[in-house]
C-alpha cells in the first residue's frame, strides 16, 4: 500500500497514479488549495482553529484527493472552524498565514463546511480577513489564477494585494459588487501613490476564475476570467519590495478586504503558455463556467 499526503487514504499498487495540477504546470512559486495540487505534495491542506477552546488542527486530503472534510468537521464539531494557515501545495514553504483570531477566514460554519459550488472555500468577512504570505510572489513575469466568489457591494475589496506602505508601481487584483449588483473585477495600479483603473470586468455571479499574465511587452499584462480574454495591455514596472497578502491591501492610509471565498490561488514565477490546459483543470474541478 502506498499513501499520498496527511490525511489521505491508501490506494493499491497498480492503480492509476495520481497526476495533479502543478505536475503538468510545474515550478509553481506558490499554490494554496482545498484539493491536492501535487503528488509529491505530503502535507496538509489547512489548519484550522475551533472556537469551541481554540484548539488548533492541520486537514489533509481524503482519498479522492479532496479536503478531507469527515477530518474537518470531527475536529470542529457543532462550532465554527477558521483557517490559521493555508499550506503552500508548491513545495517552496511559502505558507500563508494569520495568527489573529479575529483576522482569521472562516472554513466551517455550525458544525457545516462553507462550501461554494460544492467545494469547500474559505470565507473572508470583509472586514478584517487576511493572510500574510511573507513573501514576494506578486510582480513581474508572474501568472497567477484563482478561484473565488466575492460578494462585498459597491465598496472595493482586495483579494490579491501587496503588503508595504510603499505605493509606488504596485499592481494588484481587488474585486466588488456595486450597487446595482454588477459583480466586477478590476486591477488597480499604483504609481507615484496615484490609482489608476486598468479594466472593470463585468463578472457572472457565482464562482469566477481569474487567469492573469503579468510581464512587461506587448500584450503580455493579459487578464482572463471565465476563459474570456479581458484586457491587454503593456506595462513597464511593478514593485517588487513587498510581500504579497491575501485578502487586503495595507498601506499608510487605508485598508481594504476581500468579502466572499477563496478556494484555489497558485502563484508561478514565470509566464505560463498553457493558459488553457490550466484553466481547464481548475474549471473542471469546481464547474465555474
Amino acid at each position: 500500500m502506498i499513501r499520498r499526503g496527511i490525511g489521505v487514504q491508501p490506494y493499491t499498487v497498480g492503480a492509476t497514479p495520481f497526476v495533479g495540477l502543478l505536475d503538468t504546470y510545474t515550478n509553481a512559486a506558490a499554490a494554496y488549495s482545498v484539493r491536492l495540487l501535487r503528488s509529491a505534495y505530503t502535507g496538509s491542506a489547512i489548519r484550522v482553529r475551533r472556537s469551541s477552546d481554540n484548539t488548533e488542527q492541520d486537514i489533509g486530503f481524503d482519498g479522492s484527493d479532496n479536503l478531507n472534510q469527515s477530518a474537518l468537521t470531527t475536529f470542529v464539531g457543532a462550532n465554527n472552524g477558521f483557517v490559521t494557515t493555508f499550506y503552500d501545495q508548491s513545495g517552496n514553504s511559502r505558507n500563508a498565514t494569520q495568527t489573529t483570531a479575529a483576522n482569521q477566514p472562516q472554513i466551517v460554519s455550525s458544525g457545516s463546511v462553507i462550501l461554494e459550488n460544492g467545494k469547500p472555500s474559505l470565507q473572508f468577512d470583509g472586514s478584517n480577513d487576511f493572510f500574510n504570505t511573507g513573501n514576494k510572489l506578486l510582480q513581474l513575469n508572474t501568472t497567477v489564477a484563482a478561484a473565488f466568489d466575492f460578494t462585498r457591494e459597491n465598496v472595493t475589496g482586495t483579494l490579491i494585494g501587496q503588503w508595504s506602505s510603499n505605493t509606488t508601481g504596485r499592481t494588484l487584483l481587488t474585486t466588488n459588487q456595486n450597487s446595482q449588483g454588477v459583480a466586477q473585477i478590476n486591477i488597480l495600479n499604483f504609481f507615484n501613490s496615484t490609482m489608476t483603473v486598468n479594466n472593470n470586468i463585468v463578472a457572472p455571479s457565482g464562482m469566477n476564475l481569474i487567469f492573469w499574465n503579468i510581464a512587461t511587452g506587448s500584450n503580455n499584462y493579459q487578464v482572463f476570467n471565465n476563459g474570456n480574454n479581458e484586457y491587454n495591455t503593456t506595462i513597464t514596472s511593478i514593485a517588487t519590495n513587498v510581500n504579497t497578502a491575501i485578502g487586503v491591501l495595507s498601506e499608510a492610509t487605508s485598508s481594504t478586504f476581500f468579502d466572499g471565498v477563496l478556494s484555489e490561488l497558485i502563484f508561478w514565477g514565470s509566464i505560463q503558455s498553457s493558459r488553457t490546459g490550466i484553466e481547464t483543470n481548475i474549471n473542471t474541478y469546481y464547474g465555474i463556467y
